[in-house]
Order: structure tokens, then sequence, then C-alpha cells
């Protein structure tokens, strides 16, 4: 039978699920039946989706039973599937203990925005990072058994507030299974302090321990260590440092292939809307370490800025030491990061600011070895362009986007123009380049001079005409640019107008 979507009506009057007209599925817990729409179902939930479009006997008779639910959460979930509404965070009479069985129950029927949107709620009530032990254990509890995203989101509340030891051996085993987006010593520590506290399950001290890479570890985490974990621990840490020494060499290939490969164990992966998007941040530190849990030849790295950032990129074996291949700081950086340097055999990568602020970056970042780099100067690493590096649309707008941009100017008909004797046009690369000429194409009679930056405060002079017309190239000595700045001195109308901007010239 085709399952027919309910009318607006239907909808509206369906939403306290007492109404039977035009239900086509019975979902049954304990002796509560309660009428729903496989169409709504399948909509929300992909749980049900799955269930529903499957062959299952009991979808062909029409009633679900659900084993082991909560109705009172199980009705409230319902109630989101049919209105959009969280309405019962709201209520003075919901518990907080209610709240969590309700994102318990979101989690299990895959319900994603009731989800999001409880988390969120709590998170503007400051009920996550409330300071309260016993809350902040419900709400590990909560999200332990489900949502892998959401532990490595406050894996940082969880072990710095005291809250790991108090969880079960089994939510521990859960969480020593994934790779936490925290250093290797915070893990170990937190671990140690979980087993201290709780003797009693020392027979399964050794299978947790066996997560820990003690390769990445300090001596002074083995003085930590009570016998005889020592002796056991200089075994594990002999296989590991063996395995650990395996390099491998992916050639002109992403080697973080998704999400689950991303791994930050210094910096916080913000909360996403869904499993492509999302940004990872700093978190109390000026830096992000990036972890690709396990050695690579590399020598490109690729990520996108949220904000404006002068940084440098360091890369390493172990997070002991540490070698500088992209130095930055000089450079006003935002948006979209291409860089290349020599050739380097690494497992973390850390971004770092050099002005001590907060930064953000995009999810999707791309570590590969390429066989076919560009050219860079190799005092600075910095690239060389051979062809045209400023794309046609920036002409259709006038704002430095993630792409670069014009940041001063006026976009007419796609023309940028500023007025004689106020103001200037201004382009703004995402990232610095080592060039030495541009080709611009000018009204007529125009007199100028055109200036360069790598901060935007900064400016040196390169090059200047006088009454001229038409394409013009500009040549200067090859040095570092991030800004290009064009100013009209003199025209026969009021304005000096940029109908074309190429760089370099070719």
């Amino acid at each position: 039978m085709t399952t027919q979507k309910p009318n607006t009506a239907d909808h509206l009057i369906f939403y306290n699920h007492m109404h039977r007209e035009g239900s086509d599925i019975t979902i049954l817990i304990g002796i509560a039946e309660i009428p729903a729409h496989k169409f709504f179902l399948s909509e929300a939930s992909g749980y049900f989706k799955t269930l529903l479009s499957s062959n299952a006997m009991e979808v062909k008779s029409g009633k679900i039973t659900l084993q082991e639910i909560d109705l009172y959460s199980f009705r409230i979930v319902l109630d989101y599937i049919y209105s959009g509404k969280v309405d019962y965070l709201f209520k003075e009479t919901t518990r907080t203990s209610e709240i969590f069985s309700i994102i318990a129950c979101g989690q299990y029927y895959m319900v994603d925005s009731l989800v999001n949107e409880t988390y969120q709620h709590l998170e503007n009530m400051h009920l996550c990072n409330s300071g309260n032990i016993e809350l902040d254990l419900h709400f590990a509890k909560v999200i332990i058994p489900y949502g892998t995203d959401l532990i490595q989101e406050k894996v940082h509340d969880i072990i710095k507030k005291g809250v790991f030891k108090k969880l079960s051996s089994e939510m521990v085993e859960k969480l020593m299974k994934i790779h936490l987006n925290v250093r290797e010593p915070v893990i170990f520590e937190a671990l140690i302090a979980w087993m201290r506290a709780n003797l009693d399950y020392s027979h399964l001290f050794a299978g947790f321990l066996g997560h820990i890479e003690f390769h990445l570890l300090d001596e002074k985490h083995f003085d930590m260590l009570f016998e005889p974990d020592r002796s056991f621990c200089q075994k594990l840490l002999t296989e590991q440092q063996k395995q650990a020494e395996k390099v491998r060499k992916v050639v002109n290939r992403n080697v973080i292939n998704d999400l689950s490969d991303l791994r930050i164990v210094d910096g916080v992966m913000r909360r996403r809307t869904n499993l492509n998007i999302g940004s990872v941040a700093t978190y109390m530190k000026d830096y992000i370490v990036i972890d690709l849990k396990q050695q690579y030849h590399l020598n490109c790295l690729k990520f996108e800025l949220h904000n404006d950032l002068s940084y440098t990129v360091s890369v390493s074996k172990d997070m002991h030491d540490w070698e500088c291949v992209i130095d930055y700081s000089k450079y006003k950086c935002f948006g979209q990061q291409v860089l290349y340097f020599d050739e380097h055999v690494a497992r973390f990568i850390r971004i770092r600011s050099t002005e001590y602020t907060p930064f953000e970056i995009n999810t999707h970042i791309e570590v590969l070895y390429s066989t076919n780099p560009l050219e860079t100067d190799p005092a600075t690493k910095l690239i060389i362009p051979k062809d045209n590096i400023i794309p046609p649309t920036a002409l259709s707008k006038c704002d430095a986007d993630s792409a670069g941009g014009y940041s001063e100017g006026c976009v007419i008909d796609g023309v940028v123009r500023h007025k004689i004797d106020s103001g200037c046009i201004i382009y703004h690369f995402w990232q610095p380049y080592i060039v030495d000429s541009m080709k611009l194409l000018l009204n007529k009679d125009i007199s100028y001079y055109i200036e360069i930056s790598t901060n935007g405060i900064d400016w040196t002079r390169v090059f200047a005409e006088e009454n001229v017309s038409g394409w013009r190239i500009a040549t200067f000595d090859k040095q570092p640019v991030s800004m290009i700045k064009v100013v009209g001195i003199q025209s026969s109308s009021e304005y000096l107008k940029l109908y074309k901007l190429e760089c370099p010239a070719v």
C-alpha cells in the first residue's frame, strides 16, 4: 500500500497522537497503542526510515513494538516529530533528568534535529558546563552510549571536571576505544585517576591501558603507575614504538578521509549540523594540534580560516620535537590556505597563532604528499604563481571573502572604481604570494600609483604612471604580497575605473 502524506489539517490534529484518522502504523509500548503516520516518522527519524522501508513482518502487520523504552520520553520525541517544537524544555515542571532521558531517546531513534535543539538549549542554560559534578556526570552518561560527536565536543569537560573518575567501567571502556580529541598524557592521567578510585576493577586495568599510546608519554607518566603495571607497559611500549616507526606515503590524496579520521589533540571540535560541516577552535591555548594517528610523508596542507590570522605551521613525529615548516607570522591571512613545504615525515601538525588570539578553522582539512607541488620561494615557502590568481568573479562584488577579493572600492556593473582624491581600490589575497608584476585595464587618461602590503598597515609604492589608458603592465622587484592598492591621482573623469586586474601579468 502506498503511504499518503497527511494533509496539514491532519498534521495539526494528529499532533496530540490521539486522533487516529489517516494513521497507517501503530506503535506499541507496553499496553499503550500510539497511532502514527509512516511519512512523518520516516521524514524525521533515521531509525524509522530504515525500519519502515524494510520488509519486516511487523511493518507489514501495521504494528511496531518498541521494547525497553520510556513512554514519557518517547511521547515527547513523537510530539517533536509532528510539531517540530521543543516546548517541554520551557516547562517549569520538566526536570533536568527528564531532558537527558529525552536526549537519549532522540539519539536512539536518530531524531538528530531534536537532539541538537535540546543540546543547544542546555548549552544556553549552561547546564552542560555547570560546575555541578552530578549534573555533568548525568550529561556524560547520556551522551557516551550514543553520540561520539558529542563525546568529542565535551571531552575536555568530562575529563577535567572529575566526571571521568565517576564513570562506570563500561563507559570508560567505550571512551578508551575512541581516539579522544585530547593529548595522550591527559587521557592517561584521567585513566590513572579512575583506576585508583576503582580498585575493584583491577582486572580491567591492563585492557584499558592497552588503548594508551605509551610512546607519546613522558617518563614522569610511567612513575604514576603502581607495580606491576610498569613492567606490563614496558612490553606494550616496545610494541607501540615499532608500530609508530612505520611511515606511509599516500600520493596526491588526502590522508584524512572523513571527520572520523580527524583527531584534534589540542583544540575543540565545534558542534555541527551534519557530518560534513563543522569547525575546530583553539581551547585555552593559541594553537590547534591535529593527530594523523600515524606517520606520513607530507609536503602539502590545506585548510580554511574562519578569521584573520598570522600563524605558523609546525610538524612533529611525537609531539616532543617540532619543526616549523610554514612561517606566516608577518602576513595577515584569511579564508582558504594552500601551503607547500619541503617533504617531512610527521604525525602531528600544529597551527599556531602568532598573535596569541583564539581562532577557528573548517573541519575540511587536507593533508597530503603532492607529486606536483606549486613552485615556492626557498626562503619563505610562499607560493610563486605562474598563472593569474585573481578570479574573474572578483569584480562581481566588493567583499574579501574566503577566496579573496576587493576590500576597498565600489563595484558598479562589474567595474571597481574610486573617486579621485577620495579613497582607493584594495584587493586582498587570502594568503601571501611572491609576485613581481600585475596587469590592469583602466579608463582613459588616468594617472595612478600602486602600493603593496603584507599586513594592511605598512605599504610600499612599487609602480606609478601618468596620463595612460587601457591595458597597463606594472613590474617591480619580486617580493611577498598580500594586498594590492591602486590609487588614482588624476583623471579626465572624476573616477579611477578598474575593469580588470590580473596578478601576475601573464
